[in-house]
C-alpha cells in the first residue's frame, strides 16, 4: 500500500495556499470599448438626381484601466463630424483617475471628468442618439453651449444603496472639453 510522504503533504498544501493568493490578488484590466452613431440617408429628388448617403455623425473610443487598490482610469476619444466642412475631427473628452477606497461608498476622480448636471441628464436618456444634449449644443447664433458634460477639475461620487441614492460634486475650470 502507497502512503504520501508528510514532505510531499506539506508541498501539496502549501501549493494550494500559493495558488489560493493568487486567485485573490487583483490582476490590472484594460478595456477598450467604443459607440458609433451612425446614418443612412436615402432622399429621392427626381429619377435622376438623389442623395444616398451612409455616414458615422459620432463616435466613442474607450480605455478603461482597472488596477488594484480601488484604482480606476478613464481615457475617452470623441470622434465627430465638424460643421461647416463635413470633416472627421476628434477630442478627447475624458481623461481621469479616480480612487475608491475599500468598502466605501464615495470615488474620487481627478482629470477631465463627468460634470454633475449633463451625467445626470444623459442617464435619463438612455438611448439617446441624436448628438449633443440640448444643453450642451448652445445656440447656432453664438456657438457656445450653456453647460458641459466634461471639464477638467476635482469631484467625488457617492453611491447608496442599489442605485437608490447617488450624489456628485465637482470643482471645474470652466473650459469644456471641446475649449
Amino acid at each position: 500500500m502507497y502512503r504520501p510522504s508528510r514532505s510531499l503533504l506539506l508541498l501539496g498544501a502549501f501549493t494550494l495556499g500559493v495558488s489560493s493568493v493568487r486567485a485573490q490578488t487583483p490582476v490590472p484590466t484594460i478595456t477598450v470599448t467604443g459607440v458609433a452613431y451612425t446614418q443612412f440617408v436615402y432622399q429621392l429628388k427626381d429619377t435622376a438626381n438623389h442623395t444616398n448617403s451612409f455616414d458615422v455623425t459620432r463616435s466613442y473610443i474607450n480605455v478603461l484601466g482597472r488596477f488594484a487598490g480601488g484604482v480606476n482610469t478613464r481615457v475617452t476619444a470623441d470622434i465627430y463630424r465638424q460643421a461647416g466642412d463635413g470633416s472627421l475631427r476628434y477630442r478627447l473628452k475624458y481623461a481621469y483617475f479616480a480612487y475608491t477606497p475599500q468598502h466605501s461608498s464615495l470615488t474620487y476622480k481627478v482629470g477631465q471628468i463627468h460634470t454633475p448636471w449633463l451625467d445626470w441628464e444623459e442617464a435619463l436618456w438612455d438611448y439617446r442618439m441624436q448628438g449633443q444634449m440640448a444643453l450642451e449644443r448652445g445656440d447656432q447664433i453664438a456657438p457656445r453651449s450653456y453647460l458641459s458634460s466634461s471639464d477638467f477639475g476635482f469631484g467625488v461620487d457617492g453611491q447608496w444603496g442599489p442605485d437608490r441614492i447617488n450624489m456628485q460634486i465637482g470643482i471645474f475650470n470652466g473650459e469644456n472639453y471641446n475649449g
